[in-house]
């Protein structure tokens, strides 16, 4: 095409023969993708905001100023995937945020603790705030919605290690699943230093609609601070919440859709099945909620997994669970049968496609009980150094998982980027094992 930008849309003919051919419906949300740094297109700057090279300069170190910075077309905001890094030099006041809003791109708030976003309506912002204006503390972010003046409610990352103040650059993983917008900021310089929370939110009712300008604010006030976008990308996310709809996952083995369900196996001996979302998704940091049910649940249980081959990958059956054999791969396990000592109601993580039986952990005594036919929540997150897992009976909220596992994915994977879904086997014995809904930010 000769260039980063195109039209896009639908051709047609006829020849001897006719047809009527019509378009019935066509949604497009394109992502922002500023990886390696900013090329002075695509974006709308306002206020005092300018190109530093490959960086988006929000404030430069003058006193009184107020930026923003919109991706110039409108994204899908349903649910999304972001992260971007950022750095703070001389940083007394105030800060930055990242908003979302309904338009126009050159949207503007006001100038010191406003943070350029104040009285910007129909939006969702979260700060990164380095100034204590109301008892936000000196080192806070928060979720603010509708213009509102960002500073109190917010929560205080000093105890986390992560320092506003440093002058590091700190790396932003920001995930929506439609219903929980979940927040990791983590320093470059020492990945220990990691702070993570989340807010419930509707985004697409809060601004008015399922697109929104996605971009960053900042301001200064009577103190100053020079404040750096270095790189952004955008992803709209795996949205199967309302259930499975038979696009964009590619099934593999014995795995097939029952209704709106992903069914892996059957009930049937000696099966193993995959289902993965057919393109690749950034997965340095990440937030994955799914729910699965097992039904007549002998043996042998299913693996969530990212690997970096192909949407076509399958594992063997039995205690494989339909991962065992996949290389450059992760897995966490959900596991019904004891085949080496690990329990019948286990939980483990595995990679490069070893087989998954231990090291394992027994769930028993939380009360999570694989073999009760219930339907399971899980809520997965990744930091960039540590995988966490809570799963939780949906019949029974008191009854719930919670562990963390120390990983280098991208490293394992040998990319940041991987195809994610779900695998599963029988043996001898066998079960009925489908995913519900999932959502991958």
């Amino acid at each position: 095409m000769g260039g980063n930008t195109a039209y896009v849309g639908f051709t047609g003919g006829t020849g001897g023969l006719t047809a009527t051919q019509e378009i019935l419906s066509w949604t497009f949300s394109p992502s922002v993708g500023f990886g390696s740094g900013f090329s002075g297109a695509g974006m709308t700057l306002y206020g005092n905001t300018t190109y530093n090279g490959t960086r988006l300069r929000l404030t430069d170190g003058g006193t009184f100023e107020a930026s923003s910075a919109f991706y110039s077309t409108v994204v899908n905001v349903q649910s999304f995937a972001t992260d971007f890094s950022f750095q703070l030099t001389q940083p007394n006041a105030d800060g930055m945020t990242f908003t979302l809003h309904g338009g126009p791109p050159t949207a503007l708030g006001s100038v010191g603790g406003a943070l350029g976003y104040e009285g910007m309506a129909a939006s969702v912002a979260v700060k990164f705030d380095l100034y204590n204006n109301a008892g936000e503390g000196v080192d806070s972010t928060g979720l603010y919605i509708n213009g509102a003046y960002p500073s109190v409610p917010a929560l205080d990352m000093t105890s986390s290690g992560v320092n506003l103040h440093s002058g590091d650059v700190f790396n932003v993983h920001l995930g929506h699943n439609g219903t929980v917008l979940t927040l990791i900021i983590t320093d470059a310089s020492n990945s220990a230093d990691t702070f993570t929370t989340s807010w419930t939110i509707d985004i697409p009712a809060t601004i008015g609609g399922s697109t929104a300008y996605v971009g960053f604010t900042g301001s200064s006030g009577g103190l100053s601070a020079i404040q750096e976008i270095l790189s952004w990308t955008f992803v709209p996310g795996v949205n199967f919440g309302g259930g499975f709809t038979g696009v964009e996952v590619a099934l593999n083995g014995t795995a097939a859709y029952n209704g709106t369900r992903v069914r892996l196996t059957d009930g049937g001996a000696g099966e193993a099945a995959s289902a993965f979302y057919a393109v690749p998704i950034n997965i340095q940091h990440f937030v994955a909620d799914f729910s699965f049910q097992l039904t007549n649940p002998n043996a042998d249980g299913i693996t969530f997994t990212l690997q970096g081959r192909s949407p076509t990958q399958l594992g063997s059956a039995g205690g494989g669970l339909g991962y065992g054999g996949i290389n450059s791969s992760v897995a966490v396990k959900f596991d019904l049968y004891n085949n080496a000592g690990e329990g019948i109601n286990s939980k483990g993580v595995y990679f490069n496609g070893v087989y998954p039986s231990l090291p394992a952990a027994d769930m028993t005594s939380s009360g999570v009980n694989l073999h009760n036919g219930d339907i399971f929540n899980v809520h997965i997150t990744y930091n960039g150094n540590n995988l966490t897992m809570t799963i939780t009976d949906a019949s029974n909220s008191a009854d719930t998982f919670s562990i963390k596992w120390a990983a280098n994915i991208p490293s394992t994977l040998g990319n940041n980027s991987a195809y994610m879904g779900f695998t599963g086997g029988t043996g001898g014995l066998t079960a009925t094992q489908e995913i519900v809904t999932w959502s991958f930010n």
